[in-house]
């Protein structure tokens, strides 16, 4: 099962009802967003093996045997195999597109009947592309809707 989430707050109030072992596949700096669910679940951190990584996980309350320092892409069944080898119930993980390992990882918990909480990207207004300050500036009032005086 997949349950979608439009950001990592939503995606949080989520988890208690889903499951109690999570693994956070969306990056160090968003790992601040579970912080307060580590007294209710268990949760296991898959972050970039950078030392920056690894201390905004500590940071956010991980301790070194829960944070997972792997370079992604991953092969799915690498993916599967680090699941089940951390008796894993949930995926949290963000719309990254291919080059985040994101097709192997939700194909892994889909192999293995696990729920994955997908965290969608923001959308992105769509904006003009302009070459002259004069065409920037009409380009604002347009989506300000202010008159040129």
């Amino acid at each position: 099962m997949t349950v979608c989430a439009a950001g990592y707050a939503e995606a949080a109030a989520l988890l208690p009802d889903l499951g109690s072992r999570i693994l956070l596949t969306l990056g160090a700096k968003q790992l601040k967003h579970f912080a307060h669910l580590h007294d209710r679940l268990t949760l296991f951190a898959r972050v970039l093996p950078s030392p920056a990584s690894v201390q905004q996980a500590l940071d956010s309350g991980f301790t070194q045997g829960r944070i997972l320092a792997l370079r992604p892409p991953s092969s799915q069944a690498f993916n599967a195999s680090l699941l089940r080898e951390y008796a894993i119930e949930v995926l949290v993980t963000k719309a990254s597109g291919a080059a985040g390992g994101i097709v192997e990882k939700v194909l892994a918990a889909h192999e293995m009947g696990l729920t994955t909480v997908m965290i969608h990207r923001p959308v992105q207004p769509d904006l003009a592309v302009v070459s002259s300050v004069e065409a920037a500036v009409q380009a604002c009032r347009a989506q300000t809707s202010v008159a040129p005086s």
